[in-house]
């Protein structure tokens, strides 16, 4: 069975289901419903039936809310969209690049690995780090260029705050001896495939509603239960 399920959606009636078939939210909603690439988009929007978080369902979402706080109507003002996250990697130290010696400033562009999904990176010097910053350049998951230079520490973890979908180099600002290795890997941060303009959001873990911090700046989310390799995750968002 799929890991997201979608029951009825040209009737009035939608349901997102997990994987043992127990429906975590029902949506019910007017003519103008689209799906497109395990991406649903609900312009316009009834009502729903709180099963995904346990409080406020309506207002945390920046609908419009009635009387009833699970009843709203009108078209959505932004659009509020649902994304399923399959398994994520659990963050680490080398999957982008295992430990490599960056004694020049030439860039490295081989050996990188591409996030399995946007994410932001950790950078990791070794013990022997004598000094010079490390900048790394890829695209975002919009596809923008983009750059993120990491402190020129002793030696140690520094965790990035942008989202990678692709790393294509990284650079060190100055030339000294060997012995300086380098890894890169991935962070617990997951970049969302669309813009969002709010900070709210609603997750779903194993058909268990829990806490999420959504950033409008990198378009991000962190769930609290961290990526494993092996969790899934549905996220509905404002955009």
């Amino acid at each position: 069975m799929p890991l997201l399920t979608i029951v009825n959606l040209s009737t009035s009636d939608t349901a997102f289901q997990d994987p043992t078939g127990v429906t975590g939210m029902v949506i019910h909603v007017g003519a103008s419903a689209t799906v497109t690439d395990k991406v649903v988009t609900l312009n316009e929007l009834q009502s729903i039936e709180a099963q995904l978080v346990t409080e406020a369902t309506a207002s945390r979402i920046s609908w419009t809310v009635k009387d009833d706080p699970d009843s709203v109507s009108d078209s959505l003002v932004p659009a509020a969209r649902l994304f399923l996250f399959s398994a994520p990697a659990a963050k680490g130290t080398t999957e982008v690049r295992a430990l490599h010696d960056v004694a020049t400033t030439d860039a490295i562009t081989a050996g990188i690995t591409n996030p399995g999904v946007p994410r932001n990176l950790r950078v990791t010097k070794a013990a022997s780090w004598d000094g010079g910053t490390i900048t790394v350049v890829g695209t975002d998951q919009f596809d923008a260029a983009i750059t993120e230079v990491f402190p020129a520490l002793v030696a140690g973890l520094e965790v990035g705050t942008k989202i990678f979908k692709t790393v294509t180099s990284f650079a060190r600002s100055i030339a000294l001896a060997g012995g300086t290795g380098v890894s890169i890997g991935c962070g617990d941060l997951i970049g969302i495939p669309v813009r969002v303009d709010s900070a709210y959001g609603m997750l779903s873990l194993a058909g268990v509603s829990e806490a999420v911090t959504v950033s409008t700046t990198v378009h991000s989310f962190t769930p609290t239960s961290l990526p494993d390799g092996v969790s899934n995750y549905i996220l509905l968002v404002n955009c």
